[in-house]
């Protein structure tokens, strides 16, 4: 499940505070409304990335984990209704800020 990750990359020069920040993916992850929040403290340095595995872990400056049993994202699979799936990532007033399909 740790082959599975979402990066969040700064490319600008100051460092982005994520705390509040959430990320979801296509189908909501099901239960939770905002899907992952990103805990209070985390930031991402400029020209640096913050990884949010999807498997389990212990969160650090740079890694944090979703700690989930299954795979999150659905790989396209050919039929019209499952195209797919994609990542979401919202600033804490719900503004879409980044996505990946």
């Amino acid at each position: 499940l740790n082959g599975e990750w979402i990066d969040i990359i700064n490319s600008g020069t100051l460092p982005v505070p994520l705390g509040g920040w959430w990320l979801r993916d296509s189908s909501n992850l099901g239960y939770q409304a905002h899907g992952y929040d990103i805990p209070a403290g985390v930031s991402v340095e400029p020209g640096s990335r913050v990884r949010v595995h999807i498997g389990s872990g212990t969160n650090d400056a740079t890694n944090l984990y979703l700690n989930r049993s299954r795979p999150l994202y659905a790989n396209p699979s050919g039929a019209p209704k499952w195209l797919g799936d994609g990542a979401f990532l919202f600033d804490p007033q719900g503004d879409l800020l980044a996505y990946q399909m």
